[in-house]
């Protein structure tokens, strides 16, 4: 299926998974795995914070598509692995397309 910022903060809530943010910017605070067949679509204005404490992080397998929109590292680092970064990786049958959008403080 296909999930913009709203119906990825809906499909949280209704799994009752920790996040935070509000109106276009989403906190996640838990790894999120686009499947193969699956879309997320960001767009402009769209924020998706990646907590670095919590070890969030986007591993797309299916098509992440991104106009306008921002990824971003955010908050202190992870206890466990102080090193850490948050990350988006695309692999296997993946596809990313990206215009006018940014990617902050990921590793």
């Amino acid at each position: 299926g296909r999930a913009d910022l709203a119906g990825l903060r809906a499909l949280l809530v209704a799994a009752g998974l920790p996040h935070g943010g509000t109106g276009q910017t989403l906190a996640l605070k838990v790894p999120l795995v686009i499947w193969d067949g699956a879309t997320l679509d960001l767009g402009p204005g769209d924020v998706l914070e990646l907590s670095r404490s919590d070890g969030a992080f986007v591993m797309n397998f299916g098509y992440l598509r991104m106009q306008g929109a921002t990824i971003l590292s955010a908050g202190g680092p992870n206890p466990h692995s102080p090193s850490f970064r948050p990350f988006v990786t695309t692999a296997d049958s993946g596809t990313v397309a990206v215009r006018g959008a940014t990617f902050s403080g990921l590793g």
